[in-house]
């Protein structure tokens, strides 16, 4: 079955002053945004990388192509593609809809959905070797992954002793959202998205 999307929700909580933008001098702009010099260092820096990736020359140890999968001519024709091929399919079903006089939004919503959905499968694979990439490199610094994490916090919950009231509501932060086993308190899922409300326990 699918993976299920989660919420998480940190227990500790950071706060950054951010400089509002109507304070802000000319240094501060030139300081915070990309310019067009900035572009074109960035464009000499990854060339190589991307003229080895157009050729099929496997990389060397320090490259990265995250990012330029659709700057090579092939990663380019191939959103474009599909970029075509969701718009052809909102603009049919526009013209369908206005020769019957009626408007549909939702299912003109599904069909563009629909036209992208291999786009968000391979999206999910590449951030799924994402995953697995980061959690070696975590377990490599003897640290604890985040799906540990998350099994570690769902045992905890399920050892707490429950209440004799006929309902004890469980703080959806303490929960964090998490995925247990079967029996085990879950988020409700609507439209195939995870929410993390207050879960209740019978």
């Amino acid at each position: 079955s699918p993976a299920k999307r989660r919420v998480l929700f940190s227990k500790e909580i950071g706060i950054r002053g951010v400089i509002r933008r109507c304070d802000m001098v000319e240094e501060d702009f030139e300081r915070i945004w990309y310019c067009k010099e900035d572009f074109k260092i960035m464009k000499k820096d990854y060339m190589p990388t991307l003229k080895k990736m157009a050729k099929g020359i496997p990389l060397d140890a320090g490259e990265e192509s995250r990012g330029l999968e659709h700057k090579t001519p092939a990663g380019n024709k191939r959103r474009h593609k599909n970029r075509l091929v969701s718009i052809d399919s909102v603009l049919r079903e526009q013209d369908r809809q206005w020769d019957r006089n009626m408007l549909d939004a939702e299912f003109i919503a599904d069909l563009y959905i629909q036209s992208s959905a291999h786009c968000r499968l391979q999206a999910s694979i590449v951030a799924k070797g994402d995953e697995e990439y980061v959690n070696e490199y975590v377990k490599g610094l003897g640290l604890t992954t985040i799906s540990e994490k998350e099994d570690e916090e769902c045992s905890a919950i399920m050892e707490e002793p429950i209440s004799d009231s006929e309902s004890t509501e469980i703080d959806v932060n303490k929960a964090s959202g998490s995925v247990c086993s079967a029996g085990k308190p879950q988020s409700y899922e609507s439209d195939g998205i995870k929410s993390p409300p207050i879960l209740s326990v019978r």
